[in-house]
């Protein structure tokens, strides 16, 4: 669940508004998780997909997940 709050914050770091993306990354900032480490200097949002995509596990609510997250978003 960790990786999944994290990934929306660095979403978020993209965003139009300037508020919202810098309070993401100040967010991000404050986590002392490896993860939120790599998501931070994540330079696009690709980047961050190829992030999450990087994460191990075998929770399958994770996998369904991930795939929607990582989804381009061309495709919605």
């Amino acid at each position: 669940m960790q990786v999944v709050i994290l990934a929306m914050m660095a979403e978020r770091k993209f965003d139009l508004i300037e508020a919202t993306a810098r309070r993401s990354a100040d967010a991000l900032r404050l986590s002392p998780a490896d993860i939120a480490k790599r998501l931070m200097v994540a330079g696009s949002l690709e980047d961050v997909f190829n992030e999450v995509r990087n994460v191990q596990s075998d929770q399958g609510w994770f996998s369904d997940w991930r795939s929607m997250f990582t989804m381009p978003r061309t495709a919605v």
